[in-house]
């Protein structure tokens, strides 16, 4: 795989959602002054809630828009994730009803908004992060995932620190979440709006969309519990750790991953797309992945080393600098935890590169594992252990796991090599439908 094709799309995609980002990183550090770390405490609750449902949703099945060679193929799949973005939203609403209605809305600092947004964040964040940019990202069109990055982080912005002004509290941060991926969506709908809907629904017929439901339903059994396990790692310490600590220590943990989940958001939505599509090209042309796998693994490598040198020496001192020393625990937090988003860096790409050969066997053991190993780490608070180190010792042990998969990964590409893509296949399934 050559650097020179795939470096302007990676610049492309990271400039756009760096962008984005940025308005939300500029008002951070009012909002940092302006809520208290119970306020995101209480707001993390919610929002971890909405994320978590947000990523199962999908089934993954959107993965699959850059295998697919045809449009038709492509909008058959969207209205397949749409479909079952949406039941799952169903879902979640009615268990957050049931949640209100048999627990309080007391759970969520007495707001029924709070647990009423569930759903709609849950839709709306997996619409936009996930099956809008990679059917846009599968037509080579980024230019537009730029544009939605951008327009859904003035408006995340804009309103959490106009409701935060308002003294609106853990809402501002909600409401703002909610109005920011609204904002992307519409963005993401103009190559649609300008294809015309004729022309997206030309092709689409029940018939195919059973065919593409069907043909995925085995990646779907395995990258669902997949997704179910990496957000139970993700979120978990979010409610263990204000179980076990309080509400205070729990928003400080929350604030640290709003900001470092933001900047590996950047990150692995300008790289992952790119890099699972130039391997997709490579893989139909009958490239040697193993080798083009490799390189990639050792330029991440040294790029996620020198960062994390880099947060080790100064993170701490430009974190109180920038958003107050009321978040110096925060601020601790994004150090123990840097080691494992460094390991994230280079075993992003390639895990979503599984999914393009078939081999999610691997990301359902890995997944797995490190849902088990953040357990006992999180466990580990009953042995009296603080804050701290707990989250020391969850980061090195997920940041293992990760190194392992990361040998078993290449190995797989290395198998895999030279094998006839999967989406050959679902062309002759999709021809014989016809």
């Amino acid at each position: 795989m050559r650097l020179k094709g795939v470096l302007p799309q990676i610049l492309h995609l990271f400039v756009g959602r760096t962008l984005g980002q940025m308005a939300i990183f500029l008002v951070t550090p009012i909002l940092s002054r302006l809520f208290a770390p119970t306020d995101y405490g209480t707001a993390g609750l919610v929002l971890s809630f909405a994320t978590m449902g947000a990523i199962i949703a999908t089934l993954r099945y959107d993965l699959k828009f850059v295998t697919l060679r045809t449009a038709a193929a492509r909008n058959n799949l969207l209205f397949v994730c749409t479909g079952i973005v949406t039941v799952f939203s169903i879902l979640i609403l009615i268990v957050t009803l049931l949640w209100g209605a048999f627990f309080e809305a007391s759970a969520f600092s007495g707001s029924v908004w709070m647990v009423l947004s569930v759903a709609p964040i849950a839709w709306t964040s997996a619409m936009f992060n996930q099956v809008l940019p990679n059917y846009v990202a599968s037509f080579g069109n980024f230019g537009v995932i730029s544009l939605s990055s951008i327009f859904s982080g003035a408006a995340t912005a804009a309103l959490q620190l106009g409701l935060g002004l308002l003294g609106l509290g853990p809402i501002a941060l909600i409401s703002g979440r909610l109005i920011g991926s609204i904002a992307g969506i519409a963005a993401l709908l103009v190559p649609l709006y300008r294809a015309r809907f004729a022309d997206v629904m030309r092709g689409v017929t029940l018939q195919r969309m059973k065919v593409l439901a069907g043909a995925y339903r085995g990646q779907a059994l395995l990258l669902s519990p997949s997704d179910v396990f990496n957000t139970l790692a993700a979120f978990l310490p979010v409610f263990a750790l204000r179980w076990y600590y309080g509400s205070e220590t729990s928003g400080f943990y929350y604030f640290m991953f709003t900001i470092a989940g933001t900047v590996m958001k950047v990150y692995s939505s300008s790289v992952r797309p790119v890099i699972i599509k130039r391997f997709s090209d490579e893989n139909k042309a009958g490239g040697d992945l193993y080798k083009s796998a490799m390189n990639m693994t050792l330029i991440l490598s040294i790029a996620s080393i020198i960062a994390y040198i880099i947060l080790y020496i100064v993170g701490l001192k430009v974190f109180l600098f920038v958003f107050g020393a009321k978040w110096e625990e925060a601020g601790l937090f994004t150090i123990a935890t840097g080691w494992y988003y460094a390991v994230t860096i280079v075993h992003v790409p390639l895990a979503g590169l599984v999914a393009v050969l078939n081999f999610q066997r691997i990301v359902l053991v890995t997944e797995g594992a490190q849902l088990v190993v953040t357990i006992l780490a999180l466990l580990s608070a009953y042995l009296g252990l603080s804050a701290l180190q707990v989250v020391w010792l969850m980061s090195i042990a997920c940041s293992f796991v990760y190194l392992v998969s990361l040998l078993f990964i290449l190995e797989a590409i290395r198998k895999a090599s030279g094998r006839q893509p999967l989406d050959r296949v679902m062309s002759k399934a999709l021809t014989t439908h016809s």
